[in-house]
């Protein structure tokens, strides 16, 4: 399967590093020389399964009611998906201003569609949130978020919705940290993970990066708002233009 997807998709993988993401990574190495890809995602695990564990110990009694909380809350988080990573991530606003650099800036400069995967572990730095950004955002949004809406429907409803967003996010950082592995990695015999690697590398063309698919786990808001892309086989050579901090 590897061998089959890099004979159709050759403009897919990462055959040398255009010269200015190859100036880019080489003047921003990871500032931790000590940096592992996978403490970093098992930190990230073991950060978000407490949570939906617990969640899940606690369901009792559960009605179809407050079944209907899941698909809801999993919609609204892919909305939500969209909407931070266009408007916040790619827009500079003065309360964001760190992650716009982060992303735009940094995140950008170093993956572009020509050079989407990563090389060594070290990479992974500038692809998944930092630990601390992970603590906040399932400590700090998404359990208090789960106890308003445990607070004003039901208990079962809060639970669900703490299931919902933890492995939401979970799954955002996870398919994200996918979609940059090289091609030929065996994940990528599991059927749609190639159609995501290709839909977030089209989002990372300079050209197209603030305006075309911003979804991550699944691109629904993309297609309903009509902003999904798809790069053509014979990928164009982009100017070098370095993006400015």
């Amino acid at each position: 399967m590897a061998r089959s997807l890099k004979s159709r998709y050759p403009n897919s993988m990462t055959k040398k590093l255009p010269p200015m993401v190859d100036k880019f990574r080489k003047e921003n190495p990871s500032k931790y020389p000590w940096y592992s890809a996978k403490a970093h995602y098992l930190t990230t695990t073991c950060l978000s399964f407490p949570l939906i564990i617990y969640a899940f110990m606690k369901i009792e009694n559960i009605t179809a009611l407050d079944l209907l909380v899941v698909p809801i809350l999993i919609i609204f988080a892919m909305l939500f998906e969209y909407i931070v990573h266009r408007y916040l991530l790619h827009h500079r606003q003065w309360f964001l201003k760190e992650a716009y650099v982060e992303h735009t800036l940094r995140h950008h400069a170093y993956f572009n569609h020509e050079a989407i995967e990563v090389t060594k572990s070290a990479d992974f730095e500038r692809v998944l949130f930092p630990v601390w950004g992970v603590a906040i955002i399932q400590y700090g949004i998404m359990l208090p978020s789960s106890l308003a809406i445990g607070y004003l429907f039901s208990p079962n409803a809060g639970y669900l919705s703490l299931i919902v967003g933890a492995m939401f996010f979970f799954m955002y950082e996870t398919i994200h940290m996918i979609t940059h592995l090289p091609l030929q990695h065996w994940i990528y015999n599991v059927p749609g993970l190639f159609y995501l690697r290709e839909h977030h590398r089209a989002h990372h063309h300079p050209a197209k990066m603030g305006k075309y698919n911003f979804n991550i786990v699944f691109p629904l808001w993309d297609i309903l708002l009509g902003t999904r892309i798809v790069l053509p086989v014979e990928d164009r050579p982009t100017d070098d233009k370095e993006l400015s901090l």
